[in-house]
């Protein structure tokens, strides 16, 4: 069994993986669900849960999916709800702003991660 048909039985995916166009090139789709590779799935794991607190409005984050087993990531790898569209181009100032928040968001996390390195429990 190669690594996909694993992800697709952990997060109850169906259909043939496939490649999905652009980006790093490193992601592929199975049925509604999209696998892209995890560097750090600690840090992930982390980031993923104030991504799910948040109410996003004017903007989209990726909706991401746990596993059977409750995880963010599984095996390197993370799934988020396949969304149909394509990039979107201009909108400058939006953008930046999104990024400043996500950026403020991660800063959080990677503290959180870190504490909790040093003091476990």
């Amino acid at each position: 069994m190669n690594v996909f048909e694993e992800l697709k039985e952990l997060y109850g995916a169906s259909g043939v993986p496939e490649p999905l166009q652009g980006g790093q090139g490193t992601s592929v789709r199975t049925g509604e669900l999209v696998f892209k590779p995890v560097s750090n799935t600690q840090v992930h794991e982390s980031i993923t849960e104030l991504f799910a607190a948040l109410s996003p409005r004017g903007y989209k984050i990726n909706t991401h999916v746990k596993s059977k087993n409750g995880r963010y990531c599984e095996l390197g790898y993370c799934a988020t709800v396949f969304e149909d569209g394509e990039a979107s181009f201009g909108r400058l100032e939006e953008k930046l702003y999104i990024i400043y928040v996500l950026a403020g968001l991660a800063v959080v996390s990677a503290v959180t991660f870190l504490i909790k390195k040093v003091r476990p429990n």
